[in-house]
């Protein structure tokens, strides 16, 4: 992946929100690279080597310096601009998530610290910058060409779509593998270093600091939003995780 070097350093040039009916146009070389979330409208990306179709969800990286040509229709993106250290020649790069509300709520947020401009928001918009890597790592590492990812694919594909979901079991996820619980459970540990409901926790709890960090939905909306059906145990949880009750968590992001 394009940020896959630890040595490299990143600077945000702009943050946009962008919408157009139809585009079947070549784009010139740019100086910056971009990194964006197509909310709508499916598109065909080609230059000199491959072509790719992006969909709803996707990211997709351009890098600096390269033309390409872009056929699509009406479309809406959040696009990131930005520098980076590394001057290595590299192909654009398409990447389609699993757990795509995570990512929405990613460039939802830094397209408004961007624009809001409060106190101190360079370095807050590239802090979520920094987590929409972290997710994107999490996404698309490697473990997911091992074998006993394949045997767990479908569950944890599932997973991901329906964290959010109150009714969402390690049940649910045996039966879609096919799998006992002590294979399913076993074979996710090999894979994840961790038990199915950490990480379903995890994603969770994730989910909901992104909320609180920009949103004004109340803790217990969030809760809801999150996949927790009881707002006490959503802020034990929490608390686990995070160190900090949701509501003092929210209030030390705007101190």
């Amino acid at each position: 992946m394009f940020f896959s070097n630890p040595d490299t350093s990143f600077r945000i040039l702009a943050v946009l929100d962008l919408e157009w009916q139809k585009n079947d146009t070549p784009v010139m070389p740019r100086p910056f690279h971009a990194l964006s979330i197509r909310f709508r409208g499916n598109a065909v990306i080609s230059d000199a080597h491959h072509q790719v179709q992006a969909k709803n969800g996707d990211l997709l990286y351009m890098p600096a310096g390269s033309p390409y040509y872009l056929r699509s229709e009406e479309e809406h993106i959040i696009v990131i601009h930005f520098e980076m250290s590394d001057k290595s020649s590299r192909s654009f790069e398409l990447f389609s998530p699993q757990n795509t509300p995570v990512f929405e709520d990613l460039f939802r947020t830094i397209n408004e610290t961007w624009i809001n401009k409060n106190p101190g928001f360079y370095h807050k918009s590239m802090s979520i910058f920094y987590k929409i890597f972290e997710q994107m790592t999490r996404q698309f590492s490697p473990i997911y060409a091992d074998s006993s990812y394949q045997k767990i694919k479908l569950s944890v594909n599932y997973l991901h779509q329906h964290f959010t979901e109150t009714d969402l079991s390690v049940v649910r996820l045996c039966d879609i593998a096919n799998l006992s619980d002590t294979q399913f459970r076993k074979l996710f540990f090999e894979v994840y270093h961790t038990t199915p409901l950490n990480y379903i926790n995890t994603l969770r709890i994730d989910y909901a600091a992104e909320l609180l960090t920009g949103s004004f939905f109340s803790v217990e909306e969030i809760a809801a939003k999150s996949g927790f059906s009881d707002p006490k145990h959503f802020s034990t949880v929490f608390k686990k995780y995070k160190q900090h009750s949701p509501s003092l968590y929210r209030k030390n992001l705007v101190l």
